[in-house]
Order: C-alpha cells, then structure tokens, then sequence
C-alpha cells in the first residue's frame, strides 16, 4: 500500500530536503515507523508521545490525534507532518 506522505520544512531540512516521502502500512503509526525507518533522521521527531505537543498529523487534510495514530489508512491517502515550536 502506498501513502504519500508530506514533509513541512523543519522536517524537511532533515530528511535531505525532501517534501514528500511515499511510505507503505495500513495505519497513521505504521506510516510514520516505515518514514522513520526510511529517513533515520527524522526517527526523533516522529517519536510518540514525546513529540505530541509540536508534531500535528494529518490524514487527507483532517486534523489527527495523537490517540488516533492506529486509523486504518489505504492506498492513495496522504499524510501531512506539521512541525509546530513552541513559543
């Protein structure tokens, strides 16, 4: 299954300036271990709950929370990472 996944720019500074990585799994959590697997780098900022507070996921531009990270996802879905600093 492939999913498209979408890099902001903090995040993309780490992976090589990539904007948009395409991933397989079948849910939001599988997407983001397989990114992780895929681009090191951006294994600490995809970690949950640490980054709960700055990282924000969408599923095709819905708002996801961090309790839903086991949503099913399927092919063709997109999955947006927003990196929010705090302050």
């Amino acid at each position: 299954m492939s999913i498209n996944l979408h890099l902001c720019p903090v995040l993309s500074y780490y992976a090589d300036n990539k904007i948009s990585v395409e991933v397989s799994g079948s849910t939001i959590s599988e997407c983001l271990h397989n990114l992780a697997a895929q681009i090191p780098s951006l294994n600490k900022f995809v970690e949950i709950p640490d980054s709960a507070r700055i990282l924000h996921i969408y599923l095709n531009k819905d708002d996801t929370a961090i309790e839903d990270l086991n949503q099913s996802v399927k092919d063709g879905d997109e999955i947006r990472l927003v990196f929010f600093l705090d302050g």
